[in-house]
């Protein structure tokens, strides 16, 4: 084994679906805040499992990340970093090693072994181990989710307190913000809005995450009649049917992460489900209508920049949705 020649290295590896993810990135970029000021002399580098990602996140303030693949793991082995931080038990990260790792224990998946256990990432139980004045500062001052709050414990873990972190966290849109273009690839230049009509993969046991996909073509026809914009779908799932008309696209399967980004990022907002694009349009600092089935992920769930998001819960038809479109204008 060849031991890294930084002393310091911490790897901090996200989870494996888009939006949790990035709702893990305040808390890494508060670490790099701690990291300047008290000068711990971290390197840190973010992992990100989910694929494109890293290359999304090197645009922002030129953070270093990179993308798991068998050549980061078999790197691992021979040049071993001090510490990892796996936020999620997922077979993805097999054979991906560090001197000292940090995760959360599951009795149930024997291949998942840490030196530490990281209770906090089960975000559920941040209420009985992290300090009140951190939750409170976190969900007061920034309205952060459940998810997001409970990565700050990497922080607390690598030895900062709740009071340096209060003392010099700094999270906005200005603070964090992309610092150079992510493609060349050229977005449409209409004015469009961006759907997404599926939810988690489209896996059965969330099927109550999605709103009926006609309800969205009818918002979509609506926005034309009235406002005159094209309407781009995005997404995996082709099964359902896109109507052949020339205010409509159907980008579903044919852009990576990157080129997706980008598409967000120059629309005039997102309309859809709760799930993966929506985090990335927040990301892009876009206005999106978030539209959510389950009330607690209205708390747990919420995008890093919520005052870009319009929450709508289980609304009961499209007026309730087509209502809130000045707000994407605006």
């Amino acid at each position: 084994m060849i031991v890294n020649k930084y002393k310091n290295t911490v790897d901090i590896v996200l989870q494996p679906r888009l939006g949790d993810a990035i709702l893990s990135l305040p808390a890494i970029f508060c670490l790099q805040q701690l990291n300047i000021k008290y000068k711990k002399n971290l390197d840190i580098k973010i992992v990100s499992t989910f694929p494109g990602l890293a290359e999304v996140i090197q645009a922002f303030n030129t953070r270093k990340s990179t993308q798991m693949n068998m050549f980061q793991k078999v790197k691992s082995w021979f040049y071993m970093h001090d510490k990892a931080f796996f936020l999620a038990p997922t077979s993805k990260n097999l054979g991906y090693r560090a001197k000292e790792t940090y995760g959360l224990f599951n009795p149930f998946r024997g291949y998942v072994k840490y030196t530490h256990d990281a209770d906090y990432i089960s975000f559920d139980k941040i209420d009985k181990i992290f300090p009140p004045e951190l939750i409170n500062f976190l969900r007061e001052k920034f309205y952060f989710s459940t998810i997001t709050i409970s990565i700050f414990g990497i922080c607390l873990d690598l030895g900062f307190s709740t009071e340096q972190i209060i003392d010099t966290f700094n999270f906005n849109t200005e603070t964090f913000s992309l610092q150079k273009d992510l493609t060349s690839w050229k977005s449409p230049e209409n004015y469009y809005f961006v759907f997404c009509m599926e939810a988690a993969s489209n896996r059965k046991v969330d099927a109550d995450r999605r709103w009926n996909e006609k309800n969205y073509l009818e918002i979509a026809e609506k926005i034309n009649r009235y406002y005159g914009l094209e309407s781009i779908f995005i997404g995996l799932d082709k099964s359902f049917p896109i109507p052949k008309e020339t205010f409509f696209r159907d980008f579903r399967g044919k852009l990576n992460m990157v080129k997706l980004a980008q598409l967000l990022r120059s629309s005039k907002g997102y309309i859809g489900n709760d799930t993966g694009p929506l985090h990335l349009c927040n990301l892009m600092q876009k206005p999106s209508l978030g539209i959510y089935f389950r009330e607690a992920s209205t708390r747990d769930f919420t995008p890093i920049f919520p005052q870009l998001n319009k929450i709508i819960l289980k609304p009961e038809n499209v007026n309730e949705v087509y209502s809130q479109i000045e707000f994407l204008l605006s």
